[in-house]
């Protein structure tokens, strides 16, 4: 055994240091009783990989918990544990082999390897360093004859060599691994890769990319809002929650109409599907329950008896849902004869508790339905995603059941992407946890128009690309592990995404491109179509979230690197400055494009919940970039920051319908740009 030499006066923050060689029973009675009765005085370090010298500091190592080595020039065969109470304790009753056995797969953690980064670990000379903290050390244990371990026995070296050897294979297959995290050039790839079959592909469970986000964590923006008790993670569903325009009951109003308007209104529904969200209409084109035959022919035969009024009380829950719809794109001179959206919707959710007695195939359609009405139409989120959240179960059981017709197939993939795509968009305004999986099979890539059977199914697709794209931006940028990310950190997923987003573009038929700069924008006469301009708020929101976090590193580098030394500043890269260029131009086309809809005397305004609040990340990136002077060369080419202001103004303000959650982020918006004015200039 080992005799232990006592140094008088060895300082409590000093090392113990035990040579391995020696036996369990041996290294168990090196421990004074007051360091074994106190396992919690022990502070031990994280396990790293082999120690450089430091002759000059005497110190062992550069992590928080740093150690002055007693013989800084032993510090070359010193190697440290962590949870080296427990390790020490397991050894009590093991042979030395397993010791030795245990401690070579301990060396190989990857955490310590990634830490360190070092490749090189020393197996011959190990050693134990324990820190104990209120509990004086009073042996420093060194060995009579480390150069010198007891020799094995047969058992032993074959056991000893099975362990080196998978210690070796782990090590290997970590430098694999963590070499494969460069491309051929060196520069590291998108340190979040998502393969188009992971799951992954599904919104993150919690970022920080909603639009009314920013009002919290720009700061900037945050203390010019004043408004007494609005806080900017908590007014949407105060708003939402005190919104009693749908809880009224409609037992005063009217419930009896000419049939006549009704049955025309609908007719004309049937024809402006070109009109109607692409969501919505993808619902209606697969869904029986909403075929023209099943809406309008009862209201036929009631035509033929010569019933000449329909009482609203007497409809089915999918004849609401579709006059409520109607109402919605309605023409404004037919007065008092036609029932309102608000009316529909109140008498079709009055029978919404019918729908957990019928069979899934039913349930899912009007449900579905429910949803788009509340988004597109009266502004109601919340309600939305418990709704679909709640609508989980009943998909899973209805992608199992079994059918030999193709129509039924193929209403199991409608219902899947629309519920995956409805959920993600409020999940990037909202936070919650996503229920939707990605549906299968996975396409990351742009749709080829010459295998895709219609021209509606080819739009679907390439809203499904640009789905799967922001929900790759929102992960990769937005969480919270990616906080703190800086541009050089950020450049790879950026290139990555963007060439993405390039091809699709690049592989659109000329009839569906639309512009991607305010010069052009501005210089195009006539209204997007409503598909194209579906797909171009989406492709806009792409480019928008996807640059946003450099920009906000640009505007707020001297709040970020405050504690850099003047002086020390980089001028930022060309590919920086054309990064912020792009969030902002792409901020003003998603302002653009929906002004521009409003404007048009021949377009309904539809805008969903999801598409204004795009606006609204628009808008205070916008007003954020305004405040500073330094910037605006930068912006030159999208005008006047103000006259976009306005106009987003102008879009909120006219949304056809009443919510209380759109008229309360005017007032914020109005509250922080009115404050942003009376500031002194930068």
């Amino acid at each position: 055994m080992l005799k232990p030499h006592f140094p008088q006066d060895l300082p409590t923050s000093q090392i113990i240091v035990v040579h391995l060689s020696i036996k369990p029973h041996d290294l168990w009675e090196c421990f004074p009783n007051p360091l074994y009765k106190r396992p919690n005085n022990l502070r031990c370090n994280p396990l790293t990989p082999k120690l450089p010298s430091y002759p000059d500091s005497k110190t062992c190592a550069t992590s928080p918990d740093v150690l002055t080595c007693p013989e800084p020039d032993a510090a070359d065969d010193y190697i440290v544990l962590g949870n080296c109470w427990d390790f020490i304790h397991s050894w009590i009753g093991y042979a030395w082999w397993t010791v030795h056995k245990v401690l070579n797969l301990w060396l190989i953690q990857p955490s310590s390897r990634e830490k360190h980064n070092s490749h090189e670990l020393n197996i011959g000379a190990i050693y134990v360093y324990l820190l104990a903290g209120d509990a004086k050390p009073n042996a420093l244990l060194m060995p009579s004859d480390s150069s010198n371990p007891p020799t094995p026995t047969n058992l032993e070296t074959d056991a000893l060599v099975l362990s080196r050897l998978g210690s070796a294979e782990a090590r290997i297959e970590l430098l694999e691994e963590r070499l494969g995290r460069y491309g051929n050039n060196g520069a590291p790839v998108a340190h979040n890769p998502l393969p188009p079959t992971s799951d992954s592909l599904r919104i993150p469970d919690l970022h920080t990319a909603a639009g009314h986000k920013i009002l919290q964590y720009w700061p900037r923006l945050r203390v010019k809002l004043t408004i007494p008790g609005i806080e900017p993670f908590q007014f949407l569903k105060v708003a939402d929650h005190g919104d009693l325009s749908l809880t009224n009951l409609v037992l005063e109003e009217r419930q009896e109409f000419e049939l006549a308007p009704i049955i025309s209104s609908l007719e004309e529904l049937y024809e402006r599907f070109a009109e109607i969200p692409l969501f919505i209409v993808d619902l209606l084109r697969v869904s029986p329950y909403f075929s023209r035959e099943h809406i309008l022919e009862p209201l036929y035969q009631a035509q033929k008896v010569h019933h000449s009024v329909l009482n609203l009380r007497d409809c089915c829950i999918e004849l609401l849902l579709m006059q409520t719809i109607a109402a919605a794109y309605a023409a404004a001179d037919v007065g008092g004869s036609f029932p309102s959206s608000a009316v529909c919707l109140k008498l079709a959710l009055d029978q919404l508790w019918k729908l957990y007695a019928q069979p899934d195939e039913y349930t899912i359609p009007l449900t579905l339905c429910f949803v788009q009405i509340l988004l597109y139409f009266f502004a109601r989120p919340f309600h939305v995603l418990g709704m679909l959240q709640a609508l989980k179960p009943a998909l899973s059981r209805f992608e199992q059941s079994r059918s030999r017709e193709e129509s039924h197939e193929f209403e199991k993939e409608v219902f899947n992407r629309l519920h995956y795509l409805l959920e993600s968009d409020i999940l990037t305004e909202l936070d919650g946890v996503p229920s939707a999986s990605s549906p299968q099979p996975l396409k990351l890539s742009a749709p080829d128009r010459s295998v895709v059977n219609s021209t509606h199914e080819y739009y679907f697709q390439s809203q499904m690309f640009l789905r799967y794209c922001l929900n790759r931006v929102l992960g990769s940028l937005y969480t919270a592990n990616e906080a703190y990310i800086t541009p050089q950190q950020a450049g790879p997923i950026i290139s990555a995404i963007s060439s993405n987003l390039e091809t699709w573009f690049q592989s659109l038929p000329l009839d569906m491109q639309f512009s991607r700069n305010v010069s052009s924008f501005n210089l195009t006469p006539r209204l997007m179509p409503p598909r194209i301009k579906e797909l171009a708020l989406r492709y806009y929101a792409c480019h928008f979230m996807l640059h946003r976090p450099v920009l906000y590193m640009v505007v707020y580098e001297d709040m970020e690197e405050v504690a850099t030394p003047t002086g020390l500043h980089k001028d930022f890269e060309p590919w920086v400055l054309e990064s912020c260029r792009s969030c902002t131009e792409n901020a003003a086309l998603i302002i653009l494009s929906q002004y521009a809809q409003c404007k048009s005397p021949n377009s309904v305004p539809c805008h969903s919940w999801c598409e204004l609040q795009l606006l609204v990340g628009s808008y205070a990136v916008l007003l954020q970039v305004q405040s500073v002077p330094g910037l605006a060369p930068m912006f030159r080419d999208l005008g006047e920051i103000d006259s976009l202001l306005d106009a987003a103004e102008v879009v909120l303000s006219s949304v056809p319908f009443n919510s209380l959650s759109t008229s309360r982020t005017l007032e914020v918006l109005t509250n922080v740009r009115h404050n942003m004015t009376l500031q002194t200039p930068q």
